[in-house]
């Protein structure tokens, strides 16, 4: 991870906004959600996008016409935006949220697990992404769905995966998932 200028990241948003199709954007701020993808505006059915370093956790989105949000840290309510830049090389990612500016590229070296997951949805197709820097190989992972039954399966691993990165999900979306553990009926 490495900390950078707030007129750096304004530089990214604006090569994505000027479709540059090998730049994604995945934005929600107050209470908005846009995404990019590849140069293109993409109307969503459902949207999950989430961030983790440590013990901080922040997650937006919109999934079934309700707005969906998460965080250990009150202080970050209004904002978080995820770039995927691979017009290099090797694929960078930088994360803009609590106004701190941070930048990763898949070669970095982390003293603590940092986790980036996106995943939307409308009737065409599914894309999932998830970068976590405690993999020694291939850091960056991506599933891509494009028929009724493999979307379904991307939104099951997309559910499942958010999980594991923020255990506290459950309790904050309590309407996309069941909590049996305990449950003896």
């Amino acid at each position: 991870m490495k900390t950078i200028n707030q007129k750096k990241y304004q530089k990214y948003i604006k090569e994505v906004v000027e479709n540059n199709e090998k730049m994604s954007l995945f934005c929600h701020q107050n209470e908005s959600n846009t995404i990019i993808i590849e140069g293109k505006r993409v109307k969503f059915q459902g949207i999950i996008f989430a961030y983790s370093r440590g013990d901080f956790h922040v997650c937006f989105g919109h999934v079934g016409g309700e707005p969906i949000f998460y965080s250990s840290d009150d202080s970050c309510k209004d904002h978080l935006y995820i770039i995927i830049d691979q017009s290099k090389d090797k694929k960078r990612f930088h994360i803009n949220y609590k106004d701190q500016y941070v930048t990763h590229s898949e070669k970095d070296f982390y003293e603590e697990r940092e986790t980036i997951f996106t995943y939307v949805e409308n009737q065409n197709f599914a894309q999932l992404q998830v970068y976590d820097s405690f993999l020694k190989h291939n850091r960056f992972g991506e599933y891509f769905a494009d028929t009724l039954s493999t979307i379904g399966s991307a939104r099951c691993l997309a559910l499942g995966q958010l999980v594991n990165i923020i255990p506290g999900i459950t309790q904050a979306i309590p309407e996309l998932y069941e909590n049996k553990i305990g449950d003896e009926s």
